[in-house]
């Protein structure tokens, strides 16, 4: 009897950036004379890799968002939310429908807070950011009924320019991911590009890099901010990386605990690509390439090939 084991690196493409998933795979023993081959096959269908993953339309240099639904009730500061807008300003704000008149080309704290953009709202790390075609904004919701979470992911957001200062190589890439059932945030900042001059604004002094949470009912404003990433805080002048804020619900004000906890990557598996799937024996040696491996039975009687 043979048994054949097989180590199966996947390049997936991925987003924001290209990684490996490792699967050890084994098939059913099977009787194979020496010489002879086996076909072994990977089979990703049966594989929830994918997710739900929605891949959000580019707009125009204004970041007009567009109407998500989270896929699970979710309570923010006591109320219960479903549909959000993802803005290209780094933030999500909950409401179901978003009209024109409200959008706005830069982040200007004193207005962005008068705005509906500022009132229901998750700032990730707010500031001037645009778009240009290496942005996009992924969302996806994973898990079972009772116990999912949905992840809305900013990649490569750019941080604007103007004529005198060029600010297209800061790239900021984040996301937010929402719990179901405990209504905990966590926002997980993979890179804000730190920096005195960019993005650029108009306004003296205006906040950069916003980072926490912000609730208006009835003219009652509840803020919730990690220390050093408040709207004056100018988080955005030293930036950072790998760097992770938890908001959990607490029943009295301000209403959420905000603690450091360790960076978690997501990777957000767009689509997968059969040809990149390369094969390698128990002595790591690469032994084929794409979905389909034809292995040669080279053992001795009596041993494992």
């Amino acid at each position: 009897m043979k048994s054949y084991f097989y180590t199966l690196f996947l390049i997936l493409c991925l987003a924001p950036h290209f990684s490996k998933a490792q699967i050890i795979l084994s098939s059913q023993d099977t009787l194979v004379c020496k010489g002879n081959t086996i076909n072994v096959k990977a089979k990703l269908d049966s594989i929830n890799w994918l997710g739900n993953v929605v891949s959000l339309p580019r707009g125009n240099y204004h970041p007009y968002p567009t109407s998500m639904n989270i896929g699970f009730s979710f309570l923010f500061f006591g109320d219960t939310v479903s549909i959000y807008q993802a803005v290209y300003l780094n933030l999500i704000f909950f409401k179901e429908n978003f009209l024109p008149n409200y959008g706005t080309s830069g982040f200007e704290w004193v207005s962005i807070q008068n705005y509906i953009m500022g009132k229901n709202t998750i700032f990730l790390a707010a500031q001037t950011t645009t778009i240009d075609s290496l942005t996009s904004i992924w969302t996806q919701t994973i898990g079972t009924p009772g116990n999912r979470k949905h992840i809305v992911y900013f990649c490569n957001l750019v941080q604007a320019s103007s004529n005198s200062v060029n600010c297209s190589s800061n790239r900021v890439t984040n996301y937010v991911i929402l719990y179901e059932g405990s209504n905990i945030i966590e926002i997980h900042t993979v890179n804000l590009p730190g920096s005195m001059v960019c993005p650029y604004s108009s306004s003296t002094n205006n906040p950069t890099g916003v980072q926490g949470l912000r609730y208006v009912k009835n003219n009652v404003v509840n803020e919730v901010y990690p220390q050093g990433r408040g709207p004056y805080d100018y988080w955005g002048h030293t930036g950072g990386q790998y760097t992770s804020r938890r908001f959990t619900p607490i029943p009295n004000y301000p209403f959420y605990q905000v603690d450091t906890i360790p960076f978690q990557n997501w990777d957000v598996i767009d689509y997968v690509d059969s040809n990149a799937f390369f094969w390698y024996d128990a002595n790591g040696v690469l032994v084929g390439q794409g979905p389909v491996l034809n292995a040669t039975a080279t053992a001795p009687n009596g041993q494992d090939s």
